[in-house]
């Protein structure tokens, strides 16, 4: 994968985060397999998303950026609008 296609795959994880977590404005809603995903990530323990982590780094981190960081869906807000520079 080159660098443009991470860049707008790392862009795309974003959007589907923000939405989950109800941004609809940056937000963009997932297909349904990424959607069950989200939903394993935010209800895992520790383990399981260390495990989940293997597969879908950037989606886990992001995830728990969220939810642990008072900053965190505003660091993805910031990430769409700049188009992932």
């Amino acid at each position: 994968m080159d660098k443009i296609e991470e860049q707008a795959l790392r862009l795309s994880n974003a959007r589907h985060v923000l939405w989950f977590f109800g941004d609809l404005v940056l937000g963009l809603q997932p297909g349904s397999f990424t959607t069950h995903l989200l939903r394993a990530i935010s209800a895992a323990d520790a383990w399981n998303r260390m495990r989940l982590a293997q597969g879908f780094p950037e989606l886990v981190e992001m995830v728990v950026s969220v939810q642990e960081t008072e900053q965190g869906l505003e660091d993805l807000r910031g990430l769409v609008k700049a188009g992932v520079q």
